[in-house]
């Protein structure tokens, strides 16, 4: 946050509920509510924040192949970052993995909701990678990044991306990378900061 800048930040949070006699391993939602204080807001200075108007809390998953069409699951996994991190800085850089959508049924079959859910097929041994490179790193260390969809990406016209989901769980067994859906978070801020709510998106009726 803040460009190479580390911000330490303190103050009220909310946390996903733990299921009830299980740990935070078994947390599939795995998501937080931060709000940042004006001295905070201060200190990032120049950084560019994500307008709530650029997410889709009402997205809905189009497994069906189509040529150009990807979700972008952008972080920074472990194996790129530098062994040792200088104090106050950040060196390394974002990775920006894509991957594509699993029929709703992958999801059921492992007791999550596609309501609250995104499933995306990744293999990391079968990436093209910069200077031709097969193989993607870990995402390991990706958890909390933003997975946005990107009709198109790879035709002349792509669409505006999209916030969706946040990355929160990579199965290496399954080829998966599991995503909390991103109204959650908003409904999370609209419940516990509700004079923010008439700023917040809602799904679009279809």
């Amino acid at each position: 946050i803040g460009g190479t800048q580390l911000l330490a930040l303190s103050g009220r949070y909310i946390t996903s509920a733990l299921p009830q006699g299980r740990t935070r391993r078994d947390d599939h939602i795995d998501v937080a509510v931060f709000p940042l204080s004006a001295d905070q807001v201060a200190a990032l200075g120049d950084s560019v924040f994500l307008d709530v108007t650029a997410t889709a809390p009402g997205h809905v998953d189009d497994p069906t192949p189509r040529s150009g069409s990807y979700y972008v699951v952008a972080g920074y996994p472990i194996s790129k970052q530098p062994r040792t991190v200088p104090t106050g800085t950040l060196d390394a850089r974002p990775v920006y993995l894509t991957a594509k959508s699993l029929p709703t049924e992958k999801l059921t079959k492992s007791d999550l909701d596609p309501r609250n859910h995104v499933l995306l097929e990744f293999d990391k041994e079968a990436v093209w990678g910069p200077h031709g490179a097969r193989t993607a790193p870990d995402p390991t260390g990706m958890s909390g990044g933003g997975i946005w969809v990107v009709d198109g990406l790879l035709t002349g016209a792509p669409r505006p991306e999209a916030l969706v989901a946040i990355a929160t769980e990579w199965d290496r067994q399954a080829r998966t990378i599991l995503g909390t859906r991103v109204g959650l978070c908003i409904d999370a801020i609209s419940d516990h900061h509700p004079t923010l709510r008439h700023l917040l998106p809602k799904p679009k009726s279809t």
